[in-house]
């Protein structure tokens, strides 16, 4: 499937199933639960290669006449590779729509988008921080979709017009191999002003902002704890004193 944007999601999970109506035709397959009450509108449900969702008539929640899956879904994913390996695996088995993914890291993600703008690799982004996303919207390489299971998320982990859809959250944090600092005599950092002790030099890894929307989140997180974009900076060229290497991901740190 080629079209001139994409569907994003803040991440897919569940949210991806409710989206069959933009890539299926239907079929006169098994209408086995055609009609029968469902709980919840968006739900899917497939038995026997015939995909049914749940959607609300006259103000009832039911299940609508099967459709049968193909074609091939390309999928543009930002989280770690297990978990893009095992999302697209599961969809594809769920459905029976061939499903591929690319993994790259929240800012190569946006300008893989942007340059393909006219000739279009991607059906769906997923994954990465909600910033990355609507700095796609801002360039005109996504498409709004609203999956009816959003209503069960709050106004501020979703955008109004339907840009993207947040179903995950996560924290940043230090991660420090306890061995080295056993053998070079040194404690834990603890908090951001502790990385630029000089003790440190050569010994802190971190993903760059200009690939990874977990470093951007790193560099705006200074933006808002220091006040200002130009404190930020200081601090990041302060910290920059410190940093052994960059790497392309966010994960790629932890590494071994």
């Amino acid at each position: 499937m080629k079209r001139s944007k994409l569907i994003t999601f803040g991440a897919l999970s569940a949210l991806v199933f409710s989206m069959l109506a933009a890539v299926v035709a239907p079929a006169d397959a098994a209408r086995d639960l055609k009609g029968s009450v469902c709980a919840q509108e968006g739900q899917v449900r497939t038995i026997s290669g015939v995909t049914y969702t749940c959607e609300r008539v006259n103000g009832n929640l039911q299940y609508a006449a099967g459709r049968k899956l193909s074609g091939t879904l390309n999928v543009l994913c930002t989280p770690q590779e297990l978990w893009c390996v095992e999302m697209t695996k599961a969809f594809q088995a769920k459905t029976g729509i061939t499903t591929k993914f690319i993994r790259l890291s929240s800012g190569e993600a946006v300008t893989r988008l942007v340059a393909s703008k006219n000739n279009p690799e991607f059906d769906v982004w997923t994954g990465g921080p909600n910033d990355s996303h609507i700095s796609g919207r801002i360039q005109g390489v996504l498409d709004p979709y609203k999956s009816p299971t959003r209503n069960m998320l709050k106004a501020q982990f979703k955008d109004a017009d339907g840009f993207w859809t947040g179903i995950y959250m996560g924290a940043l944090g230090f991660c420090s191999n306890t061995n080295e600092l056993k053998r070079l005599g040194l404690k834990a950092p603890t908090s951001w002003n502790d990385l630029l002790n000089a003790k440190y030099k050569g010994n802190i890894m971190m993903a760059h902002p200009g690939t990874s929307g977990t470093a951007y989140t790193a560099l705006w997180s200074q933006v808002l704890r220091l006040g200002s974009e130009d404190a930020a900076i200081d601090y990041m060229k302060d910290l920059n004193k410190n940093i052994l290497s960059y790497t392309r991901s966010g994960a790629g740190p932890t590494g071994p």
